[in-house]
């Protein structure tokens, strides 16, 4: 069996040329026998302003959602880090506190202004 080129074949118009848009059905809602959806649903559909909308309103969300990510992760990092960094900032106060002390003691014990001071 031959394949017949598409350009022999006869359309429902009863054109054969093949170049010709296909013609209305009577009663029906689409433009021509090519469309999917009548006009206006068409116009509705492909706006430019909708699709806009749309795209700008999913950017919107992920962007949204990215932060809330960013935000969970970041808190639960200083939560965990945070003790750790609590107790050797409390070690370092008190061995700061402790040699302050000493230091201090030596300058009363040898009645050295100086060294209280420094």
């Amino acid at each position: 069996m031959n394949p017949v080129p598409l350009s022999e074949v006869e359309t429902e118009s009863g054109g054969s040329s093949g170049k010709e848009p296909p013609q209305s059905r009577p009663g029906s809602p689409y433009g021509t026998l090519g469309e999917v959806l009548p006009q206006a649903q068409r116009d509705r559909v492909m706006s430019t302003f909708r699709l806009q909308v749309v795209l700008t309103l999913f950017v919107f969300v992920l962007i949204l959602s990215l932060s809330a990510l960013m935000f969970g992760l970041v808190t639960r990092i200083f939560d965990s880090v945070t003790p750790g960094i609590e107790s050797s900032l409390r070690w370092k106060a008190g061995r700061g506190a402790a040699e302050l002390a000493k230091v201090s003691e030596l300058g009363l014990v040898i009645s050295d202004s100086k060294v209280i001071l420094d």
